[in-house]
């Protein structure tokens, strides 16, 4: 009889665990599981040189380094909202991105810069690389998310 009690409470238990937190979409809480990093390289360049985003659930970490000592690399970070959360990680899928997997076109060839998008999970990685500033069709909608999300760090 006691067993039959605790029953309901255990499943009242397990199904609050599933709900998302704080109310945030489920999309918001998914891209928690997926790391996005969005890239920038400039192979004949002074100053900084190389430049990462990296959206981890809510958390935007922008950091910038140069080729070599100075200057001493600079590391921000933002919160962005549960909604642009939830876009980006309706975009930033591993089946979104793994039909252009690989190097497109000629990166950082004549200094035109490289930029790169990789989706990371704990199972799986997909990385797409392509020429500074062009866009790659199947892609191209998460591109502009996350360059618009590089335009909140000024330079």
């Amino acid at each position: 009889m006691k067993r039959t009690r605790l029953i309901p409470a255990f499943l009242l238990v397990v199904l609050a665990a599933c709900q998302s937190p704080a109310g945030e979409p489920q999309e918001a809480v998914l891209l928690s599981k997926a790391t996005v990093t969005h890239g920038t390289s400039f192979g004949m360049c002074g100053g900084y040189c190389v430049s990462e985003l990296v959206v981890d659930g809510r958390t935007v970490t922008f950091t910038e380094r140069s080729h070599g000592y100075d200057p001493a690399p600079r590391t921000r970070q933002v919160e962005i909202t549960a909604a642009e959360a939830a876009r980006i990680a309706s975009l930033a899928t591993l089946a979104n991105v793994r039909p252009v997997a690989g190097v497109h076109g000629c990166p950082d060839c004549a200094d035109g810069g490289a930029e790169w998008i990789e989706v990371k999970t704990s199972a799986d990685s997909v990385k797409a690389t392509y020429q500074f500033g062009h866009d790659l069709d199947r892609i191209a909608e998460l591109q502009r998310e996350l360059r618009a999300l590089r335009e909140r760090f000024p330079r």
